[in-house]
């Protein structure tokens, strides 16, 4: 039986991944990483038919994979690009791999994953290969799949809490039950097995110590790496302008129509060459950081000025959005409209933006009494359907422009063809800017990526 499954798992596992190509190919994402998590299940399960250990090697291997994915697509998904898994409202990768739980400490966690994954295979290989000298190694693995587990847990129900599903994170939550399993598989194997034992070093076992070491070590190298990625598509500027191949890869085609509605407030002189317009989310965090960038930039470039848009992600007013996903930021963007006819909706975007986990209908009167509002003015134009109207007005063209995620940024003035989609991030925008300035005629815009 287990010789049956040693060499019918990963065959089986070579036949689904077969059909997640093909499905793929066929346009059908969803049923294609479906597919995919199988046939890493079954790869994962014949390694543990042969070897526990081995079954935890193969586990954290691929787990390692998916983790790298994640960091490189988070980081694109911060610059304005989009996965292959954004799918629906319900599966879409990228909010969940750019939302508040996508990060400790300013990395992230996928990247984490990345380390753990690492530091866990290794010792999985020892203790598979020189059992005499890590033989608590199955302890630590057990503890590794226990928490893994447990974190998968939390991750789960973050995303609840968001209302939408990463498949990849799926993929990982599959992974580390798998792991788990085999960690408990070889320590039952082991009469001499011990978590307690491997967990603390006991009788010069260096097991965790290992894992711990060669974790740190390349979750080390994996920030260094990442933070020396997180501008290398923005052009070098050595020696003076940048290459105009460079510059391409810094825009695209809009996806749609971009018309600005005479309505806007805009961030700077009103009649600054370049605009920015972007479309934006009270509750969407990428938005927050975004924004504070993109006034740090206005600042500095007094020929550009800022067009804000409302497109929240909340059905309650915006009929393209099936979850409730941010539930306050329908009344949010009402009280920046509310704010501007005081003439204050930058400093109301600017606080609301500074206090994203506080936008209930009384954090919004308590805000707009921080920055000396006429609240009667203020509480009146909140009952008001006019405001609202505003905002349905920029989801409507929101939709024309073909937005499916906030933030989004375009650019007018830089380019021949006039409207332009910025797809690496308000980091890119002072290139552009510069390129302008000089009379360069920039290469044509790609065309916008499927979506």
């Amino acid at each position: 039986m287990r010789q049956s499954l040693k060499l019918g798992l990963p065959t089986l596992a070579v036949l689904i991944a077969g059909v997640a190509f093909f499905l793929a190919g066929q346009g059908n994402t969803l049923g294609g990483i479906a597919a995919g998590i199988a046939a890493m299940a079954c790869l994962s399960l014949g390694a543990m038919a042969a070897d526990a250990l081995v079954g935890a090697l193969v586990t954290s291997a691929l787990g390692f994979g998916v983790s790298i994915y994640l960091t490189l697509q988070h980081q694109v998904a911060l610059a304005g690009g989009a996965s292959v898994c954004n799918i629906n409202e319900t599966f879409n990768c990228d909010l969940i791999n750019t939302s508040e739980y996508s990060e400790l400490f300013g990395i992230p966690i996928a990247l984490m994953g990345a380390g753990f994954y690492t530091g866990i295979g290794l010792i999985a290989y020892l203790g598979w290969r020189r059992r005499e000298k890590y033989e608590q190694a199955a302890g630590v693995v057990v503890a590794a799949g226990v928490g893994a587990v447990l974190y998968s847990a939390f991750l789960a129900w973050a995303s609840t809490t968001l209302g939408a599903w990463c498949l990849f994170c799926i993929s990982l939550y599959v992974l580390n039950t798998l792991l788990l399993v085999s960690g408990v598989l070889a320590f039952k194997a082991n009469k001499e097995g011990s978590i307690v034992a491997g967990l603390m070093g006991a009788g010069g076992d260096r097991s965790m110590i290992t894992a711990v070491a060669v974790g740190v070590a390349a979750l080390t190298l994996g920030v260094m790496v990442y933070r020396s990625q997180e501008t290398s598509a923005i052009p070098e500027t050595s020696g003076g302008e940048a290459p105009d191949e460079q510059l391409a890869l810094l825009y695209e085609q809009p996806g749609g129509e971009i018309a600005l509605g005479g309505h806007e407030t805009a961030f700077g002189a009103a009649d600054a060459p370049y605009t920015l317009l972007e479309y934006a989310d009270f509750e969407c965090p990428h938005c927050g950081r975004t924004a504070k960038e993109l006034k740090k930039i206005a600042m500095a470039n007094p020929d550009l000025k800022i067009v804000f848009r409302h497109y929240p992600l909340s059905p309650k007013c915006n009929e393209n959005v099936g979850r409730d996903m941010h539930p306050y930021a329908c009344d949010a963007a009402a009280a920046s409209v509310c704010a501007d006819r005081q003439g204050q909706m930058w400093d109301m975007i600017d606080m609301m933006f500074s206090n994203q986990q506080y936008l209930s209908p009384d954090d919004l009167e308590f805000m707009g009494g921080q920055l000396g509002l006429d609240m009667d003015a203020f509480k009146a134009c909140m009952a008001e359907d006019e405001p609202r109207e505003v905002v349905a007005r920029d989801i409507a063209a929101g939709q024309k422009a073909n937005i499916f995620s906030t933030p989004s940024l375009f650019l007018n003035g830089v380019h021949p063809d006039g409207w332009i989609k910025i797809s690496m991030g308000p980091d890119a925008i002072p290139f552009l800017l510069e390129a302008a300035r000089e009379g360069r005629t920039l290469p044509p815009a790609r065309p916008p990526k499927a979506q």
